[in-house]
């Protein structure tokens, strides 16, 4: 996952099988990528918190 600015976002799902072929989604619909971006900042104050 990959959000830029808060304003666009770029999904892209990596296959870990033999077909190189994924999934990438691109939004810039506000309340999309603010989803995204939320989700994106629990994940990394979880990892802070684990670390400490």
């Amino acid at each position: 996952m990959i959000i830029a600015d808060n304003e666009v976002s770029l999904i892209v799902e990596e296959k870990k099988y033999e077909d190189p072929i994924g999934i990438a989604t691109y939004s810039n619909s506000e309340s999309t990528v603010l989803s995204y971006a939320s989700i994106f900042e629990n994940l990394w104050i979880q990892s802070e918190i684990k670390q400490q």
